[in-house]
């Protein structure tokens, strides 16, 4: 029996979230695997369902007369169901936030009277109670939202992605795992743009029947708040914009980096470009940075905003009534959340999702693969005809008819525009005034072989139906008969040439593309694959094959020196001699990351930090946090002493000194927080690159889990995570220090508190393990994801060429629901931790307020207490959430320092000098590929001044043997430069 889904929940189960107890409970007993969480996704939220509907919404604005909006479409799908969810906010902020304060001094006055407050203790005990279902029903709801929106855009990207010209990988990555992330962070606050304007105005008409003119005042410096919160959104909005202008520049860079590290490590270019990814990297943390310190000082509003408030309303007020003062320090504590975190958090995620959209329909708008001058579907008379093409080379256009059944061979020098030819063929360039008309369906060998993470039937068969009748006769013309097993990295030229040409052969297309096809096949291996595949199995087709020195049909030359190879055309082709037996790949699957277990271990924070700051600066942030809670608790206790001195203008001067302090040591406080941080993030990245760059090339085979460390992980880290780590930290001090202050001024309260802090630590524990295991997971299936938008960017004319576009775009729905399925029951168990958090706060609400019924105590000592746990309800499943959060994120953290200690190649910077002379001598050199030796005891010895060829046939292992050279392969035995072992030096 499977774990219950949402989709299987009765009402009482949804409203408290006990349909993931099963999986919560699994999560304690074991860790988690992707396979747990499958079939956990709704079919509402499916991609298929959501992105198809979003790209009706975009076909229809994009055809539309007037300018397309991506905003638009995305408001038509998803607006309802996210204005609809607003209302829960609203009634939590201008209905149940607006009762309590006014109930507490009803409270206040009454206790002082000696007449016990039944009533409206009992309806601020009820108002507590609803808060926790619409405030955790809000968060899940409006996020699933965020989800929906990401998912739907996700799909339109990558549909984009295969119609484009040309997509840059790096771009795209960024889009898919930075902006649209944006949708499930922006989705939450927006609401809060209406609701924090509309709640200021009913606070301010309240405080202004307590207060009088004061409020005013108070509502004045509010707005001031405000506005240079408005203004730090823009700036937010300006810096995001840049950001991702850096990381496009930097993923781009890591992308080709990482196809080309062969060459680059064969050339020793690594330090060349260590120090080019050093310059982007730098320019991006330059723009981290500044964005940083805006942080800074935004955070430093919200912690200090209620005292600055509160200081400048009794300096105007002049007085200290006491139900009044705990009725405004109430007031000015939600509004604290509310003005200073919300509303600001609403104008930065409206900024930098209005980013994000312009960004994705920027791209969406850009140039798409123009169609076809003709039909793809199949009519009686097949052709290709071009008129009035011009090549650079020739000084006339080039107009050329190809009937069916004819091969025509098309050469030139290099440069001469073959591949630009056939690139027309295919509609991948544009052709200006050219026109070429294709009647048939085309079938396209590319240049580089495109090979896919999937199986060697996988790339043969693509998109097409499997007949394994066909499939065989298929490998044999392309000499795969016999295979057996090795890497994707280890696969060589002449394998992968062969695996494309397959591929191409079993399309059974009508029209057949070859760009240089038999450049890496041996001699035996070409004469076979030209008789068998291009001239018997594919005869009575059409056959462009570019370059080659063979030349076959009807000669084509785009250049003078190669009309000269016109005399050869009547050339035969020898017969092929019986192929021998070859290794090829059965399997190029990708290599399924290991999922960590258990909590993050507390050496990860050390290192994290450490890595940032070094001993000492962890142990001055610890003092800087410290101090800055006392000095704010001691603020709070301040009032109670105050109240019973009765001296205003004393109270006020102590007050604002204590305020003064509150300010300095909050900037200081956030100012080296970030700093740490940007610190650690800038030394993490340059010890991954060090590490990937010198790492051995099997390991950079597959590189989607690279990209996912260098990607959405760093984005993590340089973005989420340090403002993440400080408002849980913030929070969490915040509570400890009230219920320190509540404790002193009521010590029955103490025992109660114990045991509460007792069973939420028990519930943290149980939650975590899950919680962990679901983040990891949520960053391990990213990868398949990434694999194949870097895999499908590096094919795409293959891809199109070959009609593959929708088993691509399943393919990747498919995959995206997958991650999508870890992140919605991820959603879902945050939310069963944050009701757990909140029932113990109204339990400690409810023992708070029945002991003050129960014991005589001064107004004073009940406003400050009451007007604490009330503000504490909120905050404490507040800051246990982003302590779970933060540990969540510092996965991420993790998966990197795992890549800071991958193996690297085993060598040492030594005599390089001495390695360049001659002679080099092998001594039993044997080499393994996954257990399966490919070379075995090689002994040769080459002096100074030889040449020596390598031949072989088609996977023979020369390409392995020049490997050793060069130190990218492992190898038992000896490679001697000069007397020194390679290895050594």
């Amino acid at each position: 029996m499977g774990l219950r889904t949402c989709s299987d929940a009765g009402f009482i189960s949804k409203l408290f979230f006990w349909w993931v107890n099963d999986l919560l409970f699994l999560g304690y007993k074991r860790e988690l695997t992707t396979n747990d969480l499958s079939n956990q996704l709704r079919k509402s939220d499916s991609s298929k369902h959501l992105g198809y509907k979003l790209f009706d919404l975009w076909d229809e604005e994009t055809t539309k007369g007037k300018k397309p909006s991506l905003f638009r479409a995305i408001r038509k799908q998803f607006g309802f169901d996210y204005a609809f969810i607003g209302l829960l906010p609203f009634f939590e902020e201008c209905g149940i936030k607006i009762i309590q304060p006014i109930l507490l001094g009803v409270v206040i006055q009454k206790l002082e009277a000696q007449t016990p407050p039944y009533l409206e203790a009992g309806i601020i005990i009820l108002a507590s109670i609803l808060n926790v279902f619409t405030t955790h029903w809000f968060y899940f709801c409006v996020q699933n939202v965020g989800m929906r929106i990401r998912i739907a855009t996700s799909c339109l990207i990558y549909r984009k992605c295969l119609r484009q010209l040309c997509s840059p990988e790096g771009r795209l990555l960024n889009l898919l795992s930075s902006d649209v992330q944006r949708f499930d962070q922006s989705s939450v606050y927006l609401h809060y743009l209406w609701i924090g304007p509309t709640n200021i105005i009913l606070v301010f008409y309240i405080l202004y029947y307590y207060f009088g003119i004061a409020s005013l005042l108070g509502l004045g410096i509010l707005l001031i708040f405000t506005c240079l919160q408005g203004f730090f959104g823009i700036m937010f909005s300006i810096l995001r914009s840049r950001t991702a202008d850096c990381t496009d520049r930097r993923m781009d860079f890591m992308v080709n980096m990482l196809k080309k590290m062969k060459q680059i490590k064969m050339l020793g270019l690594e330090d060349f470009y260590g120090k080019k990814c050093r310059e982007l990297r730098r320019q991006e943390v330059g723009v981290i940075g500044t964005t940083a310190y805006f942080r800074t000082f935004n955070l430093s509003f919200f912690y200090t905003s209620v005292k600055i408030l509160f200081l400048i309303t009794i300096w105007w007020y002049n007085s200290l009534d006491t139900s009044a003062v705990f009725v405004m320090l109430s007031f000015y504590q939600n509004l604290r959340g509310l003005m200073t975190n919300s509303f600001p958090n609403g104008v930065l995620q409206f900024a930098e999702a209005r980013v994000a959209i312009n960004r994705i329909q920027t791209y969406l708008l850009e140039p798409e693969q123009e169609p076809l001058g003709g039909t793809n579907e199949k009519l009686t008379e097949i052709s290709v005809n071009m008129k009035n093409v011009h090549l650079k080379c020739r000084r006339d256009p080039l107009n050329l008819n190809i009937m069916n059944g004819e091969i025509v061979s098309i050469i030139g020098s290099v440069g001469t525009g073959k591949t630009t030819l056939l690139q027309g063929i295919l509609g991948e360039v544009k052709t200006g005034e050219s026109v070429i008309s294709v009647f048939g369906r085309i079938a396209y060998v590319p240049q580089t072989p495109w090979i896919y993470p999937a199986s060697m039937k996988d790339n043969i068969v693509l998109n097409a139906h499997f007949d394994p009748n066909w499939y065989e006769q298929v490998l044999h013309a392309a000499a795969l008969t016999d295979y057996g097993h090795v890497s994707l990295g280890n696969l060589s030229g002449g394998m992968r040439a062969r695996i494309s040409l397959a591929r191409a052969a079993y399309s059974r297309a009508d029209i057949y593309l070859f760009d240089d096809p038999f450049a890496a096949l041996d001699s035996r291996t070409k004469r076979h694959v030209i008789q068998k595949l291009i001239q018997e199995l594919l005869v009575g087709k059409i056959r462009i094959i570019c370059g080659g020195d063979g030349r076959m049909g009807r000669v084509v030359a785009l250049d003078k020196i190669d009309r000269e190879f016109r005399r050869r055309q009547s050339m035969a082709v020898q017969d092929p001699s019986s192929t021998d037996r070859e290794e090829i790949v059965k399997k190029v699957v990708e290599e399924e990351e290991v999922i960590g277990k258990g909590t993050v271990r507390w050496g990860t924070y050390f290192e994290y930090f450490h890595t940032g700051s070094g001993p000492i600066g962890i142990i001055i942030l610890l003092l800087l946090s410290i101090f800055a809670q006392i000095s704010f608790s001691g603020s709070d206790y301040y009032l109670r002493i105050w109240d019973k001195t009765g001296d205003t203008a004393t109270g006020i001067r102590t007050y604002g000194v204590m305020v003064i302090v509150i300010v300095i040591l909050s900037l200081l406080r956030c100012l080296f927080f970030f700093y740490v941080c940007l610190n650690s993030s800038v030394k993490l990245h340059d010890q991954i690159f060090s590490k990937v760059s010198r790492a051995h090339q099997e390991f950079l085979v597959m590189y989607g889990k690279i990209l996912n460390r260098f990607g959405k992980d760093m984005c993590l880290i340089d973005e989420t995570l340090p403002s993440t780590f400080l408002n849980a930290f913030s929070v969490l001090l915040n509570v400890t220090g009230t219920v320190v202050v509540i404790s002193i001024v009521q010590p029955l309260l103490l025992p109660p508190a114990a045991v509460l802090s007792l069973v939420f630590y028990f519930l943290r524990r149980f939650y975590i393990r899950t919680s962990i295991a679901l983040r990891r997971i949520e960053g391990i299936v990213r990868t398949p994801l990434y694999t194949l938008i870097s895999s499908t960017g590096s094919g795409l004319s293959t891809i199109r060429s070959f009609k593959a576009e929708e088993k691509f775009l399943s393919e990747f729905t498919e995959r995206l629901d997958t991650h999508s399925s870890s992140w919605y029951i991820n959603l879902a168990t945050s939310r069963w931790f944050g009701i757990w958090l909140d029932w113990i706060s109204v339990l400690y609400t409810i023992i708070v307020i029945a002991t003050f019924l129960v014991t005589v105590s001064t107004g004073s000592d009940v406003g400050l207490v009451i007007s604490s746990v009330l503000a504490l309800s909120g905050t404490f499943q507040i800051g246990a959430r982003q302590s779970a959060e933060v540990e969540n994120q510092m996965v991420a953290v993790e998966r990197v320092l795992e890549y800071s200690k991958v193996p690297v190649e085993n060598f040492d910077e030594g005599e390089s000098d001495v390695l360049v002379s001659a002679p080099i001598e092998f001594i039993d050199v044997s080499i393994m590929y996954n257990d399966f030796l490919v070379l075995k005891n090689i002994n040769l010895k080459i002096n100074r001044g030889e040449k020596i060829a390598l031949l072989g046939r088609t996977g023979s292992g020369k390409t392995t043997l020049l490997k050793t050279l060069y130190r990218l392969a492992d190898y038992s035995g000896e490679i001697q430069f000069n007397g020194l072992e390679s290895k050594k030096n």
